[in-house]
């Protein structure tokens, strides 16, 4: 398969280049799981890991058994956790951990890495191309980026926002998907290895308790893809060598 999309045509609208595309994520789509955070820990084993956005939204406490940060350390040869929040690293780093201020959009931390973690950061950020580059240019070669994001394309998100109802956070800027972060990739020098969503394993409100419900049903009549119920999409990068 070709490096990208511009070594086949100019034009990104040509059925060469979405020929190109859909071959692309084809390759990388693999079945739903069900734990991310599991994911992300059997990943960052033995790795010298880069944990972007360390603190999540507010800061854990150390023995949290969903705080990721937590999870990594105690699993990986080493890390170095990043966050934009300056108050809650110096926290941190009193608690002893390795941790720096670092706005990852505007400047490439020191190291170099096996595995950079990026979960649910990217929707955050005015710039998440650049994120995506300085990101690379941390990892070895043959290393490793892993970033979760919401799916635009999970059906309870779609279905409250045609009835123009909001249901993201109000600090979220943008929603990717995969095609886009194919692209995002292949500008950085990253290839897009696998991509997966995370089911859905609970719901609050009543259309969201059927939908869970009806999944087969609604699988099989509308031929959805299983990532249709997914709330989260899950990208696994490997840099060039």
């Amino acid at each position: 398969m070709s490096r990208s999309w511009h070594d086949l045509t100019p034009d990104p609208n040509s059925r060469e280049a979405l020929d190109y595309r859909r071959r692309q994520l084809e390759a990388a789509q693999r079945p739903p799981i069900t734990d991310k955070l599991a994911r992300i820990v059997q990943l960052a084993t033995g790795k010298r890991v880069l944990d972007v956005g360390c603190v999540d939204h507010f800061l854990p406490n150390d023995d949290s058994p969903t705080w990721q940060h937590g999870r990594v350390r105690a699993v990986a040869e080493s890390v170095l956790g990043l966050d934009i929040l300056a108050a809650d690293v110096a926290k941190l780093s009193d608690r002893g951990f390795n941790v720096l201020v670092c706005d990852i959009t505007r400047e490439r931390p020191p190291g170099s890495y096996e595995l950079v973690v990026c979960g649910d950061v990217i929707e955050h950020v005015g710039d998440p191309g650049r994120l995506i580059a300085n990101t690379a240019a941390c990892l070895e070669p043959g290393g490793r980026l892993v970033l979760a994001t919401p799916n635009p394309y999970y059906l309870h998100r779609a279905y409250r926002s045609l009835r123009g109802r909001a249901t993201d956070s109000v600090d979220h800027v943008t929603l990717l998907y995969p095609a886009g972060m194919a692209e995002l990739a292949d500008r950085s020098g990253l290839v897009l290895d696998k991509y997966y969503g995370v089911l859905v394993a609970s719901a609050r409100t009543t259309m969201g308790k059927v939908t869970l419900k009806a999944r087969p049903l609604l699988g099989r009549l509308f031929g959805f893809s299983p990532d249709a119920f997914c709330e989260t999409l899950v990208y696994e990068f490997v840099r060039r060598d």
